[in-house]
């Protein structure tokens, strides 16, 4: 098994799996999910952005985490307006880097 605690970037989980690297302690899926980002295919979707506030679809389409399964953009958007959304998010977050393993 090879560990990693270098990747920043989703692409730095895609490079290392390439490498051989089976095994990753990164924080930056909890960390960008603490500031109200999702990472996505299409890039990093800063949740506080106003243009989410009625946007009733979930992160992903085709996600099929319990975030995207339960809770819209627009409901998010209005917790990441107030507060952190880290555990609603990093679900999503996570099962999205999970997707890059593989």
């Amino acid at each position: 098994s090879e560990l990693t605690c270098v990747c920043r970037y989703p692409v730095d989980l895609v490079v290392c799996v390439a490498l051989g690297v089976d095994m990753f302690d990164c924080v930056y899926p909890a960390r960008t999910a603490r500031f109200g980002v999702a990472l996505t295919d299409e890039g990093n979707m800063q949740l506080k952005n106003k243009k989410f506030k009625s946007d009733l679809s979930p992160i992903e389409k085709d996600c099929k985490c319990v975030t995207c399964a339960r809770f819209t953009r627009a409901y998010l958007h209005c917790l990441a307006s107030k507060e952190q959304t880290g555990a609603r998010s990093l679900q999503h977050t996570a099962t999205h880097c999970n997707t890059l393993q593989h």
